[in-house]
């Protein structure tokens, strides 16, 4: 007699699975994101996450930092 997953198996696999997909999102410290229109190389154009919140950045992002995040609504 073969084995046949039950709704629940299913439904629990699925929350397991979007649950471990979170840390996809989440920030990292050295993250970059834009607060406002500007130029690239403006380090007002930008907030850097600190590994607790996001502080204004005192340099702009370049390849070698984490996520660089342009937010909706701004144009970089």
């Amino acid at each position: 007699m073969k084995k046949y997953f039950t709704i629940k198996k299913i439904f629990m696999l699925s929350l397991l699975a979007l649950l471990n997909t979170t840390s996809i999102f989440a920030q990292s410290n050295g993250d970059y994101r834009s607060v406002a229109s500007g130029n690239w190389t403006v380090p007002a154009t930008w907030e850097k996450y600190n590994g607790s919140g996001w502080d204004p950045a005192s340099t702009s992002p370049t390849s070698a930092d984490g996520v660089i995040t342009i937010s909706v609504g701004s144009t970089v």
